[in-house]
């Protein structure tokens, strides 16, 4: 690596300073067959300005965009990969240098000599060679086409996406008292919920409705704000079992029972402030008595938290 980096840097300075005129089977190819692609890319657009018709030169140039540009690709898909404006230069990149290549194309510069430079072409006389060249390059260049349009698609749907995350990293609750109850409005993102608790009882009435329905048309079970069911399912039972277990451990007479009952239905939004969103469940099993104390486990999750579990709408 260190002998390949010293060649790099030789190179470049030669170019920089005329000293030497570089040629691409003894100078160049070295670096491209030991895979220094990054490395080989400013030598060989150097190279190009000397030797513009060079075809081994752009055949390598366009083959190596044409690879940065499928390793981003891919990258940008399968691990959702920011889409730099640069990526965008690769492609047009690729094409020009790939262009160039299939004009410069003919006998003299592509045949069973040469081919040894050309991994990609096959074919045994120079007439096969060059035919499979211009077949290979009109594909790459169809899915080089293809690129730009469906990154700007996908940038657009990330951009929706992160507008509609917006509206639920935040929720505005009010707060009235009506007689015995206290009862907590909130709005977040498209969702109202209303929830209505019984000081003397301890009881609480919660109602979700999205916001743009007639109010005749407005209850929905809460737990279809999930979309991803059992994920939310799993991730709230493990939260309020550990809840409920601390208030029985501390509150042991106030429980008929110690045995945990969980279904996400159950389960509904009180509050909510800057920092995320407080959801409570009933414990079953509770004395009268102690329902004011602890008849309700509430725990405080953060957006980032709950938002992977819920329809955005």
């Amino acid at each position: 690596m260190k002998n390949i980096l010293t060649i790099t840097f030789v190179l470049l300075c030669t170019f920089s300073f005329g000293q030497k005129k570089i040629k691409f089977n003894k100078d160049i190819y070295p670096l491209i067959s030991s895979e220094q692609f990054k490395e080989v890319k400013p030598i060989l657009r150097n190279f190009l300005e000397i030797n513009p018709n060079n075809l081994k030169a752009n055949y390598w140039l366009g083959i190596i965009y044409y690879g940065n540009t499928i390793y981003h690709d891919n990258d940008i898909k399968q691990n959702n990969a920011e889409i730099k404006s640069k990526y965008y230069n690769y492609i047009d990149s690729s094409k020009f240098y790939l262009a160039k290549t299939k004009k410069l194309v003919n006998v003299a510069t592509l045949n069973p000599i040469s081919s040894r430079f050309f991994p990609d072409f096959n074919g045994l006389s120079s007439e096969e060679l060059i035919i499979d060249a211009i077949a290979k390059i009109d594909k790459w260049q169809i899915m080089l086409n293809d690129f730009s349009p469906s990154w700007k698609i996908l940038e657009a749907n990330r951009e929706k996406e992160r507008l509609l995350l917006e509206k639920y990293k935040s929720i505005d609750c009010e707060y009235e008292d009506e007689d015995d109850y206290m009862v907590t409005t909130c709005r977040w993102g498209e969702y109202i919920i209303q929830s209505k608790y019984n000081r003397r009882s301890g009881s609480r009435d919660v109602e979700v409705y999205l916001y743009n329905l007639d109010y005749d048309n407005k209850l929905l079970l809460f737990d279809e704000i999930y979309h991803a069911y059992d994920d939310a399912s799993r991730f709230f039972e493990q939260k309020f079992k550990t809840m409920y277990n601390e208030l029985m451990s501390e509150n042991e007479s106030c429980f008929e029972n110690n045995e945990f009952f969980f279904d996400l239905s159950l389960v509904y939004i009180i509050d909510g402030d800057t920092e995320g969103l407080t959801f409570a469940m009933g414990n079953r099993g509770v004395l009268n008595h102690c329902r004011n104390r602890v008849g309700e486990s509430s725990i405080k999750i953060s957006f980032d938290d709950i938002l992977p579990f819920v329809k955005l709408k």
